[in-house]
């Protein structure tokens, strides 16, 4: 069996592959949304072999979710049931990608016809995926400033008490949660523009999402998916007693 400090190094490890993906995410939305504006079939050609190494970074991604899972049993209300269905739509979209680079790679074989509705098959989760992340976001936003709300009157009894330290901690982690709160809202809002128009879905008024917009959308997700894995692996380093600094000299 494995051990909990082994487990914390499995998920630290497999933290370093996705910000790997994300990163390779940046790139080919970067030079897919280039090729789009300029017309270059270089930069287009150049998109399709970053969309592919990504595919291959993003294989066993849903084995990621196991702490997702723990944070998502550990809310409570309304936000742990969205909490449990974000999770669950999440492993579905993370399972038919799965599918879909091993199709691509030929290594399970599917009909042209088959493979095809694979891909939309995950569109369509990921859009559903990012519905309801958003509704769990804005709950998790509206109970960050409910407590921010509460720490001044704490703060102030803290100062006649004699300013404990441990106040103002806790009101610069409230910022930060409320920071990364925010930033995930909008994460998603651009998940759901991208699935949309990968799914072809269409508005009330008939209309899909166009494709600079989705490719914005793309790129945007991927720069704050990015900073969102960095933050969760500097935590990881602290409670492995590395700082992030110590860690940063190391590296160079």
């Amino acid at each position: 069996m494995l051990s909990a400090a082994s487990f914390s190094h499995a998920t630290h490890l497999s933290r370093s592959l996705e910000l790997r993906e994300k990163i390779v995410k940046v790139l080919a939305y970067s030079t897919k949304l280039a090729a789009h504006l300029h017309g270059s079939s270089r930069l287009a050609a150049a998109s399709k072999q970053l969309s592919a190494a990504r595919k291959v970074f993003s294989l066993l991604h849903w084995v990621r979710h196991v702490d997702d899972a723990s944070d998502a049993l550990g809310e409570s209300g309304s936000l742990r049931a969205l909490a449990l269905l974000e999770l669950a739509a999440a492993l579905v979209v993370d399972l038919l990608g799965d599918a879909s680079t091993l199709v691509s790679l030929r290594l399970l074989p599917l009909s042209p016809r088959l493979a095809e509705r694979l891909e939309w098959c995950a569109a369509a989760v990921d859009a559903v995926h990012a519905l309801v992340a958003l509704g769990a976001g804005a709950v998790r936003a509206s109970r960050i400033e409910r407590l921010q709300a509460a720490a001044p009157q704490t703060a102030g009894a803290g100062a006649k008490a004699g300013a404990d330290p441990k106040v103002g901690s806790t009101d610069a982690k409230l910022r930060e949660k409320l920071q990364l709160a925010r930033l995930a809202i909008v994460k998603y809002a651009c998940d759901l523009l991208k699935a949309s128009h990968a799914a072809g879905l269409r508005g009330l008024r008939g209309g899909g999402v166009p494709l600079p917009l989705a490719l914005f959308a793309g790129l945007a997700s991927g720069v704050i998916s990015s900073h969102k894995v960095v933050v969760k692996l500097n935590g990881t380093r602290e409670t492995h007693g590395t700082p992030a600094s110590s860690a940063k000299k190391k590296t160079s």
